[in-house]
């Protein structure tokens, strides 16, 4: 009998290596190999859809699969594969006539991520004694936040291959994308040039009130604090250290 670990690397090797374990067995195997793969390319379609469109049924499924034999699920929970796609799809030559499918499919990870990702309270901002409150805190991104920044109008690409929203990309320029959710929805938005700053002092500032001081002018300051308040209420934000970096990307 095969030992366990040893069934599970032929099962993911793209040359098969049931000779070497198995006698007589080979058919059964290649049998079980295509079916386990084909079940991880299903799952992987479902993640990255508009990636699939891009690119066509049949090269997502070969890209896909060589993807799986070079790095295989580590986890039995499907929702969590497929964090490193983008990077392999970066370094996959065939693909490199698509220099913004990785940035798409981090994209679409961080869709999924932010959907199952660890729920954190948002402080509530009704008065003035709450502003207070948060200003020695620091400033992070929610759990469920990631940000990308693109050199290609990622969210742009994203809405124009929606299935039944579709909308054409009219400004082909670097974006920068803020994925979280917001109560029981995945949200995205565009962050112009102000918030990307915004976000560099809020994210690099040991608290509220010193990313706030770090402004030009007390006008700056207001308006920092507003956008700051206006991304904690919509989820994006908030008081206290999530339990692992998910920022994508350089931020200025």
């Amino acid at each position: 009998m095969m030992p366990q670990k040893s069934f599970s690397i032929a099962v993911r090797t793209p040359d098969g290596v049931q000779p070497l374990f198995v006698s007589g067995a080979g058919g059964r195997f290649t049998v079980y190999q295509r079916n386990h793969v084909a079940g991880l390319v299903a799952a992987l379609a479902k993640t990255f859809p508009v990636v699939q469109r891009l690119v066509g049924d049949e090269f997502f499924a070969a890209m896909a699969a060589r993807f799986i034999f070079q790095a295989p699920p580590r986890s039995p929970v499907l929702a969590e594969y497929g964090a490193e796609l983008g990077d392999f799809i970066a370094a996959f030559e065939p693909a490199e006539g698509l220099p913004f499918l990785a940035d798409v499919a981090g994209l679409e990870y961080a869709r999924v991520r932010a959907w199952h990702a660890a729920d954190h309270a948002v402080p509530a901002l009704a008065d003035t004694h709450d502003f207070a409150a948060i200003l020695p805190q620091r400033i992070v991104l929610h759990p469920s936040a990631t940000l990308i920044a693109s050199d290609h109008p990622v969210l742009g690409i994203w809405h124009a291959n929606q299935p039944t929203t579709a909308v054409p990309v009219e400004d082909w320029q670097p974006e920068t994308a803020l994925v979280y959710r917001s109560g029981d929805a995945v949200a995205h938005t565009p962050v112009d040039a102000d918030t990307r700053v915004l976000l560099s002092a809020l994210l690099a500032a040991e608290s509220l009130e010193a990313a706030l001081l770090d402004q030009p002018t007390p006008a700056a300051a207001g308006t920092a604090l507003l956008r700051c308040v206006q991304l904690m209420q919509a989820g994006a934000l908030v008081t206290a250290i999530p339990p692992a970096s998910n920022v994508e990307g350089t931020l200025p």
